[in-house]
């Protein structure tokens, strides 16, 4: 000892950069510090300094770690020196072996230098309650009261438990002094941490003598406590358990205290949002992950236009005020249950920080391609660019936002932010509110992609869009068996647009299932009219882009509503999928086009044959029939390997029991060499183009629209 209120700690490691930086930390927390550099030294060391605690490596030359421990552990007053062994090892051989040498505690490297001064004082008084225990059991109970600590004893045989007087207080029983019972602390265990104390306890019972886990209790007086269990079970000769003892600490203040030094050292104290240094950490770990997935990352620069006027204008209070609703909006408009990517694909994974003023960042992972980057800039530029409210005031303020993208901007951290901060700034020249990439090619694109989604959403909302309705003949009997509703978009831009100028956009809008069910129900409607009309009972084909809908309501449940909606026959309705959704379908997927079939609806494949896919990988779906591309059918005259294709889809299918349409036939000698090969079913331009409803009737007058 050098002084009753400097404690000194013996440090025992033979690399050089451990010994400084423990010597740093615990310096500053109020220690004085020796070294040794050798584990054959460290006992005399011992014997001339009288240190107050060890910390202790286990890897030395002379002796290792567990011999010094075990050699401390046999001097004069050895039994009572806190000593804290230090290692890489973190096997459990090695601390059971630590544990045997007599250590007091065992740190695995790296060491976490921001607690050590915190662990080291918190040894060194329980060395001090150590001393006090011999002193008298009232001193024993009020220094067990200060750390929170309290001791316990269990015997095996008799199940009798003896709990010192804080662990009475720990379980919200202060005041008795009875009823301890291991029942009460299972009772206790926070739900959520059950599973894993019971793992601990069965590791202890099957051969590892020593308990250390943390874990949360609920106590009588219903407080949330976070406490440390330490615990060794003594056997007799036979091994046969017969007593445990242990302690139970209260460290949920701890806890508090280490949170707070952790949100001080990685978040900002205005705003709450991870600050640089935990974007420098989060950002490498990310970069890690992209590399090693060959996945697409994005950072987006913000910064506010003219902030520093408000800061002028309405004084640093407001200022401050803006700066945290700006972060709320940022938080929410990345928020990853708002589904910033396309449905039915993974979510995008986004974080927010604060650099520094009113720059922030935002790392987006999981991309697909730079229009995910695109969408998110928007919202935030949309969230950000409406007005605050604040004392009264109301503050209209505009983003900048620069945008880079992994790999093809940057392929580490610096050269990520600053080709972002780089994008930022060319907005800023151009006059700010606005986003824009670093990589000039994808600016234009994005907008465009951006003001298509909007109007797509327009379309769907003020009605822009109609049906067209294309027959599927038995060109072999000369009968109509259905049609294909088709849907058109009449954009007061551009006029009709067909499904390919489209339907990419509604799937990156996020509209495609919205877009399902207005085809859906306007086909099912068509339908009914038609019956009205006693028109016949004409099956309607509706081509489905998923087999969940929005919100994860399933396709099932879409159907049926839409069913009961409109008081359809479920046997007059067809549903087409493209193989590529089919082969994506999972287990749950393949049950919703079961109970659809059992419905007496009819499934399809659409443009089969364009894929990869063969009608064997499909044999596990509960299909109808089988529509040959367009694409197979166009070659059919001219290439042999089109024409073989057709020919064995054609011949597999009916092996099947499917049936099978050619779509897209055009050519008399395209039909005639179908009928030769088998297919009679056909649909496309040689026969009638889509039409509108109106047409359709026109072109079947002849005969009613019933199956032939």
């Amino acid at each position: 000892m050098l002084g009753t209120n400097v404690p000194l700690v013996l440090v025992v490691d033979d690399d050089v950069t451990v010994r400084l930086i423990a010597r740093e930390v615990l310096e500053r927390s109020g220690c004085a510090v020796a070294e040794v550099d050798r584990g054959d030294g460290a006992v005399d060391a011992v014997l001339n300094l009288g240190p107050d605690m060890v910390l202790l490596d286990v890897m030395m030359p002379g002796m290792d770690g567990f011999q010094v421990c075990a050699a401390l552990r046999e001097l004069a007053g050895g039994e009572s020196l806190p000593v804290v062994m230090m290692t890489g090892l973190n096997d459990n051989d090695s601390v059971r072996k630590a544990y045997e040498a007599g250590a007091t505690q065992f740190i695995s490297k790296p060491i976490h230098w921001v607690n050590l001064g915190h662990q080291v004082h918190y040894i060194l008084r329980a060395k001090k309650t150590y001393e006090k225990l011999r002193v008298s059991e009232a001193r024993l109970a009020q220094a067990q009261h200060i750390a929170g600590i309290g001791s316990w004893e269990l015997y095996t045989a008799s199940g009798e438990m003896h709990w010192s007087e804080e662990v009475y207080r720990i379980f919200g029983m202060d005041g008795e002094r009875s009823g301890a019972c291991s029942g009460i602390f299972r009772e206790c265990l926070h739900p959520r941490d059950r599973s894993q104390v019971a793992a601990a306890l069965r590791r202890v019972m099957s051969g590892n003598d020593f308990l250390s886990m943390d874990c949360r209790i609920v106590n009588r007086k219903d407080e949330t406590l976070d406490v440390h269990v330490e615990g060794q079970i003594r056997r007799d000769p036979s091994g046969r358990p017969v007593q445990v003892v242990g302690y139970v600490q209260d460290v949920t203040q701890r806890r508090r205290d280490e949170e707070k030094i952790r949100r001080l050292a990685y978040f900002d104290s205005l705003t709450g949002l991870p600050n640089r240094v935990h974007f420098t950490d989060h950002c490498e770990q990310a970069l890690e992950r992209a590399r090693r997935m060959k996945r697409m990352l994005a950072l987006l620069f913000v910064d506010l236009d003219r902030f520093k006027r408000v800061n002028d204008n309405f004084g640093h209070s407001v200022g401050d005020e803006l700066l945290q609703q700006v972060a709320v909006r940022l938080s929410s408009s990345v928020r990853t249950s708002d589904q910033v990517t396309r449905e039915t694909e993974e979510g995008t994974e986004a974080q927010v920080s604060r650099l520094a003023g009113d720059e922030f960042l935002v790392l987006l992972e999981n991309l697909r391609d730079y229009y995910d980057a695109a969408k998110v800039a928007a919202r935030i530029h949309a969230a950000l660019s409406a007005p605050y409210v604040i004392d009264v005031h109301e503050i209209r303020i505009t983003p900048c936002i620069g945008i880079s993208l992994y790999p093809l901007d940057g392929l580490d951290r610096k050269d990520m932010i600053r080709h972002a901060d780089m994008a930022m700034y060319q907005v800023k020249a151009s006059g700010g509110n606005n986003f824009r990439f670093y990589s000039d090619e994808f600016n234009s694109a994005a907008v465009e992609h951006i003001d298509m989604e909007n109007r797509m959403r327009s379309a769907l909302a003020h009605d822009e869009l109609s049906l067209r309705f294309q027959p599927v003949l038995d060109v072999e009997h000369g009968s109509l068996l259905c049609v294909e509703a088709l849907v058109r978009w009449d954009s007061p831009e551009q006029g009709v647009l067909l499904p390919v100028d489209f339907l990419p956009f509604a799937e990156k809008a996020g509209v495609s299932r919205e877009l399902d069910e207005w085809v859906l129900r306007s086909a099912c409607r068509q339908h009914m009219l038609w019956r009205e009309q006693g028109k016949g009972r004409l099956r309607i084909s509706v081509n489905i882009s998923g087999l969940q809908s929005r919100k994860g309501e399933s396709l099932l449940s879409l159907t049926e509503r839409v069913l009961a909606d409109t008081g359809m026959d479920p046997a007059c309705l067809g549903l087409e999928f493209s193989e590529n959704i089919l082969l994506k379908s999972g287990a749950d997927e393949v049950d919703v086009l079961w109970r659809l079939r059992d419905k007496g609806i009819r499934l399809s494949v659409d443009d089969f044959g364009a894929g990869q896919s063969s009608l064997h990988q499909l044999k596990r779906f509960p299909i109808d029939s089988i529509k040959i591309d367009r694409s197979v059918i166009k070659k059919l005259l001219d290439d042999a390997d089109s024409r073989s294709l057709a020919c064995a889809i054609i011949a597999m299918s009916r092996a099947l029991g499917l049936e099978t349409v050619a779509a897209g036939v055009e050519q008399e000698e395209q039909r005639e060499l179908l009928l030769r090969n088998g297919c009679g079913n056909m649909q496309g331009y040689l026969f009638s183009p889509p039409m509108t409803a109106s047409e359709l009737e026109r072109y079947a007058r002849a005969g009613s629209l019933v199956r032939g």
